[in-house]
C-alpha cells in the first residue's frame, strides 16, 4: 500500500485519499488546462494560415521575362569569344560580374557606338568615357566583359559640338590618351589636379582643328552641368578617385557626345578586325608617316629632353630589319573605333644584343570605314624613360647622311683663295639681327654680335629695338623676372593692366610653367622720333600652353634705352593656337 492511502474500513471507498485535493487546487488544475488549450488552438491556427499561403504561391504564374533581362554592359561579351592572337603570351583574366549600375544605351538607340577588342596581355585594361549629354565620365574595365568601376558628374563645355578653335568653349570629341599631370597641396580654379589630354590628337590635326590645353581637372567652385571652357572638371574628391585608376599614354579617355555600346555582333566584328589586321603592313605605312617618340613620365617633358626624342624618333625606321639582333615579339593587342576614327594599341617587347630588352606601346591613328581599309595619320612610341629610348635608337642602323645641296647661283668661295669681289653676305635672320655667320678678315667694320653682354648700342634706332626685342625675349625665356620687367615704362598699359600687375601676371605664369619658349618672327620696326611701333608675329609655347598670335607694341625713348609703353595680342585666324582661355601669352 502506499503511504497516500489509509487502511480498509467497513463502509468507505477502496481508495480513500488521505487528504481533501482542496477547491485552490482545481482551480489551478483547471486555469493550466485552459492555457495549454489556448496555445494549441493558436499554433494550430498559424499553420494553417502557412499552408494556405503556400499553396496559393505555387499556383501564381511566372512574372515576365524582363526580370531576366541582362545588363547592358553584360550583353557585351560576344557568344564566343575571340580568335585569341597567333604566337601571343600571356590569357585574358576570368570574367567579372558586370555591376548594378545602370549604364549607358545600346543597340538602335541614337549616339556615338564605341567598339573595342583586346587580344592576349595589354598595359590597360581601363577605358575612361566622358558622355556629354548624360554630364557623366565613366571608368570601364574588361575583364573578358565590360564593366563600370566608378561613374560620377562631370561638367564639359557651355557650347555644344565638336570642338573647332581655340575658345570656342566645346569639349573635344574622339580617342585621347593622357600624357601628364600637375598636382598641387592647395585648391586653385584646377582644383587640386590636373591630367593633361593629347587634344589636338592625329584625329583633329587631319580635320584642322586647333587648341589646346585640355585636361581633366578639378574646381573650387559648385560643379555646375555644361559650365567649363572645354575641360572635363569633376569635383576634386571624385577627380582623385577617377586619377587614380589612369596610366599616363595608356588610358584612353573616349569624349563622346551621346554613348551607345555596340552589340554583340559588332563587338565580334571588332575582333575579326584586329584578328586580321596586319602588323607588318602598319609598319611599312610607319616609315612613310614619320615616327613619334615620348616617355611614361607623369610629369612635362623638357623641351631639352623633347628635341632628343624627336631626334632618336627619326633613327626608328628599319629597327628591326636593319638588325638581325633586333627581334619583336607582340604581346597583345587592342582596338578601338569611333566612326571613322580607329586607335590600334600594341603592347611589343624587343630585344636586342647583349640580352638587353625595352618594353614599348605603340599607338597606330587610323582613319576609315574600318581598320582594314583605313589610312595610317600617325604612330606614337611610348618607352620608360629616356635611357630606354637611347638604348632603342642605338639597335637601329645609323641613320644615312644627307647631301648637302647648293645653289648654282650662290657658289661657295674657298677660303684660303683671295678674290677680288667679296663673297656674297647670308641673308638677315627673320627675327633678330645677329652678327655674319662666317666673317671675313677684310670686314673689320662688322657690328658685334647680339649674344655679347658688352657690345655697343647699334647706331640706328631699328637696330637699337630689334637688339632690346633680342634681350626682352631672353629674359622671358629664361624666366630673369627684373631684367624683364626692366624694359617696361613705368607708365606701362596693357590688357586692363599696369606695369605692377602686368609683373604679378607674369610672376605667376613663371611659377606655373616649368619651360618657356618665345619666337619671333617678320619683325617689323616703324621709328617716329622717340617713339616706334614694332608688330611681329608671336610664337610662345609653354609645358601648358601654345599660340601663335600677332604682337603690337608701342615703345617710347626715354633715357637713351627703348621702354614698352604698351603691348597688344591678336590671333591669327588659320594658325595654331593651342591653349586654355584666360591663359593667353
Amino acid at each position: 500500500m502506499g503511504a497516500d492511502y489509509a487502511p480498509i474500513k467497513s463502509g468507505r471507498s477502496l481508495f480513500r485519499p488521505r487528504r481533501s485535493f482542496g477547491s485552490s487546487g482545481w482551480r489551478r488544475f483547471l486555469l493550466v488546462g485552459l492555457g495549454v488549450l489556448v496555445l494549441a488552438g493558436g499554433l494550430g491556427a498559424a499553420w494553417m494560415v502557412h499552408v494556405a499561403k503556400s499553396g496559393s504561391r505555387a499556383e501564381k504564374p511566372a512574372p515576365a521575362a524582363a526580370a531576366e533581362t541582362p545588363s547592358p554592359l553584360a550583353s557585351l561579351k560576344p557568344s564566343s569569344e575571340p580568335p585569341p592572337l597567333k604566337n601571343i603570351e600571356g590569357k585574358l583574366p576570368s570574367p567579372a560580374p558586370a555591376p548594378a549600375a545602370a549604364p549607358p544605351a545600346q543597340g538602335s538607340t541614337p549616339g556615338t557606338e564605341l567598339l573595342f577588342c583586346y587580344q592576349g596581355k595589354v598595359p590597360e585594361n581601363r577605358v575612361l568615357v566622358v558622355d556629354k549629354a548624360r554630364q557623366r565620365l565613366m571608368v570601364l574595365r574588361y575583364l573578358g566583359e565590360m564593366s563600370i568601376d566608378y561613374e560620377y558628374t562631370c561638367s564639359t563645355g557651355m557650347q555644344p559640338g565638336l570642338k573647332q578653335s581655340e575658345g570656342d568653349e566645346r569639349t573635344p570629341e574622339g580617342i585621347y590618351f593622357t600624357t601628364h599631370r600637375y598636382e598641387d597641396n592647395k585648391i586653385t580654379v584646377f582644383g587640386d589636379r590636373a591630367i593633361h589630354l593629347n587634344y589636338p590628337n592625329p584625329f583633329d590635326q587631319f580635320e584642322k582643328r586647333d587648341g589646346n590645353g585640355i585636361f581633366i581637372h578639378g574646381t573650387d567652385k559648385t560643379l555646375k552641368p555644361r559650365a567649363s571652357n572645354g575641360c572635363v572638371v569633376l569635383r576634386n574628391d571624385e577627380l582623385a578617385v577617377v586619377a587614380s585608376t589612369i596610366k599616363e599614354h595608356h588610358t584612353p579617355v573616349v569624349v563622346v557626345d551621346h554613348l551607345r555600346l555596340p552589340p554583340v555582333a559588332d563587338r565580334v566584328k571588332a575582333c575579326q578586325y584586329l584578328e586580321q589586321l596586319s602588323l607588318p603592313a602598319l609598319e611599312e605605312a610607319e616609315a612613310a608617316e614619320g615616327y613619334s617618340l615620348d616617355t611614361k613620365a607623369s610629369t612635362p617633358t623638357k623641351t631639352s629632353q623633347m628635341k632628343e626624342l624627336d631626334e632618336l624618333a627619326r633613327r626608328l625606321a628599319g629597327l628591326a630589319a636593319g638588325n638581325r639582333q633586333v627581334r619583336v615579339q607582340t604581346q597583345g593587342l587592342a582596338l578601338f573605333g569611333l566612326g571613322e576614327q580607329w586607335v590600334v594599341v600594341a603592347d611589343q617587347r624587343i630585344s636586342g644584343p647583349n640580352r638587353a630588352e625595352v618594353q614599348v606601346t605603340r599607338r597606330f591613328y587610323l582613319r576609315g570605314p574600318d581598320p582594314l581599309h583605313a589610312r595610317l595619320l600617325s604612330s606614337h612610341w611610348v618607352v620608360e624613360d629616356p635611357g630606354q629610348a637611347r638604348l632603342l635608337a642605338s639597335w637601329a642602323p645609323p641613320p644615312k647622311p644627307v647631301p648637302v645641296v647648293v645653289a648654282a647661283a650662290h657658289p661657295e668661295p674657298a677660303p684660303p683663295a683671295k678674290s677680288e669681289a667679296p663673297p656674297a653676305r647670308p641673308e638677315p635672320a627673320p627675327v633678330v639681327k645677329t652678327s655674319p655667320p662666317t666673317p671675313e678678315p677684310e670686314r673689320r667694320h662688322a657690328p658685334p654680335a647680339v649674344k655679347a653682354p658688352a657690345a655697343k648700342a647699334p647706331a640706328t634706332p631699328e637696330e637699337q629695338i630689334r637688339s632690346m626685342l633680342a634681350a626682352w625675349i631672353r629674359a622671358w625665356q629664361g624666366k630673369n623676372l627684373s631684367e624683364y620687367i626692366s624694359f617696361y615704362a613705368p607708365e606701362f598699359s596693357s590688357d586692363g593692366m599696369n606695369r605692377n600687375a602686368w609683373q604679378k601676371h607674369k610672376a605667376y605664369l613663371s611659377r606655373v610653367y616649368k619651360v618657356i619658349g618665345v619666337e619671333a618672327r617678320d619683325v617689323r620696326v616703324t621709328v617716329l622720333g622717340s617713339k616706334a611701333k614694332v608688330v611681329f608675329v608671336q610664337h610662345y609655347r609653354s609645358d601648358w600652353h601654345r599660340d601663335v598670335g600677332r604682337k603690337h607694341m608701342d615703345l617710347l625713348l626715354k633715357g637713351g634705352h627703348w621702354k614698352i609703353m604698351s603691348e597688344r595680342w591678336e590671333p591669327m585666324p588659320g594658325r595654331a593656337s593651342v591653349a586654355g582661355r584666360g591663359a593667353r601669352s
